[in-house]
């Protein structure tokens, strides 16, 4: 979910989505300031491999992002499901999947860069077989470091058919 914000499921327009909320008590200026700047770099990604941003609140009491909703993880394919894990060509399509999605945020003017890729942050579909929506849990945007490249703690990568 990242230092400034938890991250659960909620409902906007009839779609259900993955809602980050700032944590309570955490209202410093510069925490409302990286949520903002995680807000806007968001809402300009465009990209099949790239968590979908659905929109924000910026009122002070109940800021929040909206992602779109997937409900299964990388990791829990790989630790927590009893199933088998999918053949051989499914894992390389979901691999091509995350490199490219790093590929399209590595591409920006300044680079955006990642910082947090692991299997909990690649979110997929309930049955990997199927080309279906997937996406990643929990963005956390850390601000520009030196030289003015944008980083991710968590910018969740998916795939898709």
């Amino acid at each position: 979910a990242g230092a400034d914000g938890e991250v659960r499921s909620g409902t906007w327009r009839r779609n259900e989505v993955a809602v980050k909320s700032l944590l309570h008590g955490t209202l410093a200026e510069a925490h409302t300031a990286n949520f903002v700047r995680e807000m806007e770099l968001l809402s300009e990604l465009r990209h099949a491999n790239i968590v979908r941003f659905m929109g924000a609140c910026l009122d002070e009491e109940r800021m929040c992002i909206l992602f779109e909703l997937c409900p299964g993880s990388l990791y829990d394919l790989l630790h927590k499901s009893e199933d088998p894990l999918p053949d051989p060509p499914i894992l390389v399509k979901l691999m091509r999947e995350v490199a490219l999605g790093i590929y399209y945020l590595h591409a920006f003017d300044p680079p955006v860069l990642h910082l947090d890729l692991k299997s909990a942050n690649v979110l997929n579909a309930a049955n990997l077989s199927e080309a279906s929506c997937a996406a990643a849990s929990g963005a956390g945007f850390e601000g520009l470091s030196a030289g003015g490249v944008s980083t991710f703690s968590t910018v969740c990568v998916s795939w898709s058919a």
